[in-house]
């Protein structure tokens, strides 16, 4: 909306806690009128927006490691996925896990570029026993849905590969 109104007007950007009206009977023409009174004092401190050639190679950016955060969700054995999919807990969760994962992406790309050195994948995070129980018995329980019945159960260590 910014981007639109900026060609032709003076637009401010004001922190909404900052131009509260007050409290009481409120209306639309009110908080106008309050937002005008505010504005000719000039007790409204804009703030800051970057330039248009800055906000584009941001949103260019944001897409980039959107995709990047897909891409890296689907890869195999990759520390990446496995964060993904502990975020994406269900569909509605998907689009933040991958924010979260393109965030991810971005700290690692500053850690690349500080250091100098060229990035190394962490071997996978080892699991606890706590999780690794919890999973048995989710499996046990799937299984016990498909009509396999298990009886006993006898752990193993996993072989460290």
């Amino acid at each position: 909306m910014f981007n639109v109104l900026e060609d032709g007007l003076q637009v401010y950007l004001a922190d909404p806690q900052e131009v509260k009206n007050r409290k009481g009977h409120k209306t639309d023409k009110q908080d106008s009128w309050w937002l005008a009174h505010r504005l000719r004092h000039a007790t409204i401190l804009p703030s800051f927006v970057p330039p248009c050639g800055l906000r584009e190679l941001r949103d260019w950016l944001r897409r980039t490691l959107i995709e990047s955060a897909w891409a890296a969700a689907g890869k195999k054995n990759c520390v990446l996925k496995q964060k993904f999919w502990r975020l994406a807990t269900n569909k509605q969760r998907k689009p933040p896990a991958a924010m979260a994962i393109a965030h991810t992406l971005l700290v690692l790309c500053y850690q690349v570029l500080n250091s100098g050195r060229p990035y190394k994948e962490r071997g996978l995070p080892v699991m606890g026993q706590n999780q690794r129980e919890h999973l048995i018995r989710h499996h046990v329980r799937r299984l016990g849905r498909l009509g396999i019945r298990i009886r006993s159960l006898a752990l193993v260590e996993p072989l460290n590969v």
